[in-house]
């Protein structure tokens, strides 16, 4: 087996580096991180997530706060009891961030929607989806709170893409 992890460079407009380190290393010699998603926050640096794949199969969340000169704030795997693998995450308005993924049971998978707080403590989590496969995509927040994201069901035979708008707590509108 070989290790999977991610490694961030820091670098300018122009592509040349602008840190004295010539990268950042992320993750863990006991698992295989795979990034998924990087966007900026409101503090000028950034936030990353990806999936942490277990030796057992299974699968977490894997959550890091890089401040503007690519020093690590946090990083961490986020707690969860499903097979989870993240694919989206932005800075939510209000502090934290949120975070789309796949929850994987059986044989299927379902979208998640999750908060964190800013050190990646899980606030609350949403899911959607039926019986066949749903998979995410990326998200944004409007200046109300509202939270958008995109995705692609299994509606009976058919395979369509969706956008759902939720509240800012997760729960669909009315």
């Amino acid at each position: 087996d070989r290790e999977l992890n991610i490694f961030v460079f820091p670098a300018g407009a122009d592509g040349i580096v602008t840190s004295n380190s010539p990268f950042q290393w992320l993750g863990s010699t006991e698992t295989n991180e795979v990034a998924s998603s990087i966007s900026p926050t409101s503090n000028d640096g950034f936030v990353l997530t990806g999936t942490s794949f277990q030796s057992n199969a299974t699968s977490s969340i894997y959550l890091a706060s890089l401040r503007n000169d690519d020093g690590l704030v946090f990083h961490v795997n986020v707690n969860s009891t499903a097979n989870v693998r993240s694919t989206s995450v932005i800075e939510d308005r209000t502090g934290g961030f949120l975070l789309t993924g796949l929850e994987v049971t059986d044989n299927s998978t379902d979208i998640f929607l999750m908060k964190t707080s800013n050190n990646g403590v899980t606030e609350w989590v949403q899911t959607f989806g039926g019986s066949d496969n749903d998979l995410s995509g990326s998200l944004v927040q409007t200046l109300d709170g509202s939270i958008l994201f995109t995705g692609t069901i299994e509606l009976e035979s058919q395979t369509k893409m969706t956008l759902v708008k939720t509240k800012p707590n997760g729960e669909l509108k009315p």
